[in-house]
């Protein structure tokens, strides 16, 4: 990927680096995590659309709500991994 002309390299390289702590997260996740976070951040579906693609795949919530709140675990356990490999600075 080549840089924009509107950063420096060292930005750049940062973002990369960063980029590819968030896809080894991403990949520590179960699959079920994985494809809601794809459905819903990547896919930008509805939450009725998620529910009926994961029904479809033999998966299933009670209601958009325990979807919603799955989603919202998967990106907390999402930010778990992330810093617990990379821990800031402090």
């Amino acid at each position: 990927i080549e840089p924009p002309t509107d950063c420096s390299l060292l930005d750049f390289k940062d973002v990369n680096e960063d980029l590819e702590r968030v896809l080894f997260a991403f990949e520590k996740l179960d699959e079920e995590d994985k494809e809601i976070l794809r459905l819903k951040i990547v896919e930008k579906l509805k939450w009725k659309e998620i529910i009926h693609i994961l029904e479809e795949r033999g998966i299933r919530f009670k209601n958009e709500a325990a979807l919603r709140k799955r989603k919202e675990r998967a990106l907390k356990h999402l930010r778990e991994i992330y810093h617990s490999l990379y821990p800031q600075n402090v």
